[in-house]
């Protein structure tokens, strides 16, 4: 066993660039030494969950959204309300798809503004407002928002987002949660990252399978090749700066466990996606059937001979 001395990793994955190495937990690691082993080395290390969260900054959604956002404000400015009014509900649907900083809530809260005014089906329209009043964001000003303490089992994670709002765990935390269907993430230094979509009803039950980063002993890995740097005490981490590190799994390819299904209550992208009906293959092709099928009726009793056998007259 051998004390490590100095480590440096660079994570790079398109624009993404971390200085530190993000570093976990052993399942039966202290959590004193290693925040303690975190903090003496803080030019080299970041704990996991830490540099999760960062790492939320630089989701490509968080660009995305904002290029839409201003599409569309140029087909409204331009009174081309229909294209606007896709844009717009586009911006609305990454709300409970991604964890969005405040600036992407706010392109959100501004494209349901936009919505109620251009929308003409009532239906819609209240549901855009639910969302507004705090359907899609939690507004602590809401009294129809609800209330969550956070059970003991989640306890073990290190921090809670909820569409974007990020708590640090605490016992008894309590949150509010926003009103529709959101996204919920649990982070922790000793277990892999889980994110799903939840409603108040479904998150009173959620007992999500918890998978720990490393349950061996700082022997029995010391061989073997890590995907991950691994804090086992103040004398152990792993991989040491002679193995290869080539295998350690950057933090964003942790950010999501699974990726999240729609939103089954208010399916924004399907009133984008929806196809018209002018757009219908099958409606055309039968259009055509029916035509071609009336044209050769017509052509067939063209040909039919024509009946001019002399009348008969009976009596006298």
């Amino acid at each position: 066993m051998k004390k490590l001395m100095s480590l440096f990793l660079v994570l790079i994955s398109g624009c993404w660039l971390h200085a530190k190495t993000a570093i976990v937990q052993n399942m039966n690691a202290s959590d004193i030494e290693y925040y303690s082993f975190v903090s003496k080395n803080k030019n080299l290390y970041q704990t996991f969950s830490k540099q999760f969260v960062e790492s939320l900054e630089q989701l490509p959604e968080q660009k995305q959204i904002r290029k839409v956002f201003l599409k569309a404000q140029s087909h409204y400015t331009n009174k081309e309300f229909y294209r606007a009014k896709l844009l717009y509900l586009r911006v609305v649907s990454y709300y409970n798809e991604v964890h969005l900083n405040e600036h992407g809530q706010q392109l959100v809260l501004k494209s349901l503004e936009k919505l109620i005014e251009l929308s003409h089906n009532k239906e819609h329209i209240q549901k855009y407002k639910r969302l507004l009043k705090g359907g899609a964001f939690a507004n602590l000003d809401n009294k129809k928002l609800k209330t969550w303490i956070v059970p003991e089992r989640l306890q073990v994670f290190d921090k809670l987002i909820i569409n974007g709002q990020i708590y640090d765990m605490y016992p008894g935390l309590k949150v509010q949660l926003p009103i529709n269907t959101f996204l919920i993430t649990v982070v922790s230094n000793k277990m892999e990252p889980i994110s799903e979509q939840h409603t108040y009803a479904s998150l009173k039950k959620w007992d999500p399978n918890l998978t720990w980063f490393d349950t061996s002993t700082c022997d029995v890995s010391e061989n073997k090749k890590l995907s991950r740097v691994i804090f086992f005490s103040s004398n152990c981490v792993l991989p040491n700066q002679d193995q290869h590190l080539k295998t350690i799994t950057p933090v964003k390819d942790l950010m999501i466990s699974h990726k999240p299904k729609p939103t089954p209550s208010i399916n924004l992208s399907a009133q984008i996606n929806k196809p018209k009906w002018y757009k219908n293959k099958w409606l055309w092709l039968g259009a055509g059937l029916v035509t071609t099928a009336v044209i050769i009726a017509s052509r067939d009793d063209k040909k039919k001979p024509v009946n001019n056998s002399p009348t008969v007259k009976q009596g006298f």
